[in-house]
Parts: structure tokens; C-alpha cells; sequence
């Protein structure tokens, strides 16, 4: 629920409610309805959140991959460890904040389910780009080039410039037409 996750992200970023509401500009009262799931934001005041605690809207909606964020949760250690037996040269600490796995998860899953045997079957996207990337070195060289050119514009942003940013790329990943084609599981059991 919508107010579990704001609570948790208020919580995570060390907040009382009254810090939060100001930062908001809304009352205390509002915040609490809200953590206690009395009442919901409105769907203005969601993208507000989004932008205030850079999560994914979806994260909050609890919508796409995070249709069933409190069993992906549980799971986060068994995903984790896939991710970096694929890719060996990613840092543990980069999955291990929060707010990084739900924009890690965000990124390179469609969804994620845990199965009747308690293991984890992973609906993959873009992850499968970067399996392709190591098999067609020389397109996978244009695309790590357009990554780092990607990543040090986001550099040299700041906060506003790069939340519009991830903002933009969320729009562009939620649009079919801007999307390669994958529809690929990879089963896991714990």
C-alpha cells in the first residue's frame, strides 16, 4: 500500500512526519492519513513524492514491476546475487541502498515473481541487452559509449536537471514503441 512505502521512504531518509509535510507543503494530518492508509494522495501529489523521494512513480503506485514490491523485498538478497553473478563488475553497494534496488529493479526487470517453490522468476528486459552486448563486442562498444555520455551528462546536473532526467527516461521506458522486443524469463529457485 501506497502508505507503507511512504512511510518507509520517510523513515529512510530520517524524517518526521512534520519535515515531510513541509517539504510538501501540506499538513502533518494529510502525512498521517497517509501512512496509516486512511487516505491516498492525489495523483499530483504522487509525482511530488516520486521527485522528492527519487523512486520510480510506479514504486509508489505499487503498479508494473513493484505490483508485488513486499515479496520482491524478501527476495532482494537472491537478486541481488544473480545480478552480480552476471555481471561480476558491479558493485554490491550500488544494489544494496534501497532507493538504488528499487531503481535497479525498475530498470532491468518487466516484473518479478516469486514462485510456489519459494524461488524467484525473473521477467528480464534490459538485462538482456547487456548478454547481447558481450556477444557483439562492436555494438556493444556504441552502447557503452552512449552509456558513459549518458551517465556524465547526468553528472553534470543537478538535482532538478537530473530527476527530469530519470523522469524522461521512465517516459521513454513506458512507451511500447520505444521499447526492444524481450520477453524472456529466467527462473530461479531459492
Amino acid at each position: 500500500m501506497i502508505g507503507n512505502k511512504i512511510k518507509e521512504l520517510r523513515l529512510l531518509k530520517k524524517l518526521n512526519q512534520q519535515d515531510l509535510a513541509k517539504a510538501l507543503g501540506v499538513s502533518k494530518s494529510s502525512v498521517a492519513m497517509w501512512e496509516v492508509n486512511k487516505r491516498e494522495p492525489v495523483l499530483a501529489m504522487v509525482g511530488e513524492l516520486s521527485r522528492f523521494f527519487n523512486v520510480p512513480p510506479a514504486f509508489l503506485l505499487g503498479t508494473g514491476v513493484f505490483n508485488n514490491w513486499e515479496e520482491i523485498a524478501e527476495k532482494k538478497d537472491i537478486i541481488i546475487d544473480l545480478l552480480l553473478d552476471a555481471f561480476p563488475n558491479f558493485q554490491k553497494s550500488i544494489f544494496e541502498n534501497k532507493i538504488g534496488f528499487i531503481h535497479l529493479i525498475n530498470t532491468l526487470f518487466d516484473k518479478i515473481i516469486v514462485n510456489d517453490q519459494g524461488g524467484v522468476d525473473l521477467y528480464i528486459n534490459n538485462l538482456i541487452k547487456e548478454i547481447k552486448k558481450s556477444i557483439a563486442p562492436a555494438e556493444a562498444s556504441k552502447d557503452d559509449a552512449n552509456k558513459q555520455k549518458l551517465m556524465d551528462n547526468y553528472d553534470l546536473l543537478n538535482d532538478e536537471g537530473q530527476q527530469d532526467l530519470v523522469d524522461y527516461s521512465d517516459m521513454l521506458a513506458g512507451n511500447p514503441r520505444k521499447l526492444k522486443e524481450s520477453d524472456t524469463a529466467v527462473s530461479v529457485d531459492a
